[in-house]
């Protein structure tokens, strides 16, 4: 009774996003059903624990918890109980990206819980099944995960069902689905969540990376402030929010944080710690940190090619570009070959973009600019089709420099067209310290940036004033006169580096996106008006 009465508590606790207190009470169920002799409530509390355990990153202790509960239980034979154990370790082994023990042991689950009469535990291997099938690449998995959906549905299943439709969002990015399906699923699931007031932190995450992948950042930001909890996924929100702050304000106060959610990522399963990792790959990058973006990949390389993620297609790249910022031509080799030799088929958009990509990089290091500029382009248009902005930003990006440096007859004009369709995502994500970083490096280019009319029309003008300190309009007056930060740097007696944090300030306060534009504020004019 003492045990039923401590699972209740873990269920209602974990209900309430506090798992480490759900563990305790499951811990304690366990210590009462073991002191009563009860064997299927003591295996029935182990499955338990292995849930809140994988929940809270500890992957080791939770699947051994979900043995320990399979082998109490099989002595007795056929039971709810066993069948839920079963199901338990099958979960856990497609987590860990361990399939045969997922989809053999899933299919003893399924069959017997069918025979029990236990729904619930029924639908749950079921889902395992279809992840397992379908994060393989087999169509059939989606099917199997419809079979269980429908039938969750049919039972008020809900949160069941919400699992079931997140498995599926990554089945079809496994399975070769282009973007605009994906989205619609992940459409239905949000819909399906809000009808039902579902919002775990695994709803929250997916919500967060659709807000970001369409560039509504501020959107992101809100919804990463519903979520509550001590759960692996919050690791995940943390990097997101991470990745959006540093490209707003710029990495300096932000990049820390990074670390609380590697150390939680650190015994978290196998799918969680190749996620995790792509993320921070992604912010560290995008901070410009090639060294940190290489360290971070380095400790998920032996896992890459099990990865059904775009995310992961994407750091691959990122691990590319990091090697050759570097000048690391040996690492950048082998992450070559990590990118060319997984998914031989080509299923996935996502993985053949990363193979474009590599392929580009292979030719431009051998001098065939030809060959590599128009494999970019592929990559590009890939990226954007699996909805992974930043990787795509990155394909364009490299191949401006390329048609640079090819300079034949209207590269200049392709490099600039170029440059203009990078900036429309980072714009609508008001990423300005990264578009600063984007127009310096045009500008070191000698291409022209592009004046952002939207923004530009309804930035301040002389009322605007009052928002600068006094050093910022000192620097603002400075820069009306043409100087550069160097130049600024000495006339006011500061770092060079502290001169361009107050441009960039100055920038971001009043909306605008050139020193023209600063000088043109400073005059009384309009902004808009400059270049």
């Amino acid at each position: 009774m003492l045990g039923d009465l401590q699972l209740r508590l873990a269920d209602a606790a974990h209900l309430g996003a506090t798992s480490r207190r759900a563990l305790r009470a499951a811990e304690e169920a366990r210590r009462w059903f073991e002191r009563a002799g009860d064997i299927r409530g003591a295996g029935l509390a182990l499955s338990r624990i292995a849930s809140y355990r994988w929940f809270l990153g500890e992957t080791r202790g939770a699947r051994e918890a979900a043995g320990d509960a399979a082998r109490l239980l099989e002595p007795i034979g056929k039971t709810q109980e066993l069948a839920g154990a079963y199901a338990q370790v099958a979960r856990l082994a497609n987590l860990d990206l361990d399939y045969s023990v997922a989809e053999v042991v899933g299919r003893r689950a399924a069959d017997m819980a069918r025979e029990q009469g236990a729904l619930s535990i029924q639908v749950d291997a079921l889902l395992t099944l279809g992840a397992a099938a379908g994060q393989q690449g087999r169509i059939e998995g989606v099917a199997t995960q419809r079979e269980a959906i429908d039938l969750a549905s049919a039972h008020d299943m809900v949160e069941a069902a919400m699992r079931g439709l997140h498995n599926i969002r990554i089945s079809l990015q496994a399975t070769g689905s282009y973007g605009a399906e994906i989205r619609r699923v992940e459409e239905e699931m949000f819909a399906y969540g809000r009808r039902h007031g579902i919002r775990t932190e695994t709803v929250v995450t997916d919500e967060v990376l659709y807000m970001v992948a369409g560039g509504d950042w501020d959107a992101a930001l809100r919804l990463a402030q519903e979520a509550r909890g001590e759960s692996v996924w919050m690791a995940q929100l943390q990097i997101l929010e991470t990745f959006i702050r540093s490209g707003r304000d710029g990495p300096d106060r932000w990049l820390s944080l990074l670390e609380a959610s590697r150390r939680r990522l650190r015994e978290a399963s196998a799918g969680h710690r190749l996620f995790g990792g792509s993320l921070m790959a992604r912010t560290t990058l995008l901070a410009g940190d090639a060294r940190a973006t290489l360290e971070v990949l380095d400790g998920i390389k032996a896992d890459v090619g099990r990865s059904f993620y775009p995310e992961t297609d994407e750091a691959v790249v990122c691990a590319v570009l990091a090697a050759a910022t570097l000048q690391d031509t040996e690492t950048g080799d082998r992450w070559i070959e990590i990118a060319l030799g997984e998914d031989p088929d080509g299923r996935r958009v996502a993985a053949r973009a990363r193979r474009a990509f590599a392929r580009a990089e292979r030719a431009a290091s051998a001098g065939d600019l030809d060959g590599a500029i128009p494999l970019l382009s592929e990559s590009a248009e890939l990226f954007d089709q699996s909805f992974v902005p930043f990787a795509e930003t990155l394909a364009r990006r490299r191949r401006v420099e390329l048609l640079l440096r090819r300079g034949a007859a209207g590269d200049r004009q392709a490099a600039q067209a170029e440059l203009a369709g990078i900036l429309p995502y980072w714009r609508r994500a008001k990423a300005v310290w990264y578009l600063n970083q984007l127009e310096r490096w045009a500008d070191d280019l000698g291409l022209e940036f592009p004046v952002d009319v939207t923004a530009a029309a309804a930035a301040p003008k002389r009322e605007a004033r009052p928002q600068l300190t006094a050093r910022e309009r000192e620097v603002a007056a400075l820069v009306a006169t043409g100087m550069s930060n160097k130049e600024i740097a000495e006339k006011l007696v500061i770092s060079e580096r502290t001169a361009e944090g107050h441009v960039e300030r100055i920038l971001g306060k009043l909306g605008l996106r050139s020193r023209a534009q600063i000088a043109s504020w400073q005059a009384g004019g309009d902004p808009t008006r400059s270049a």
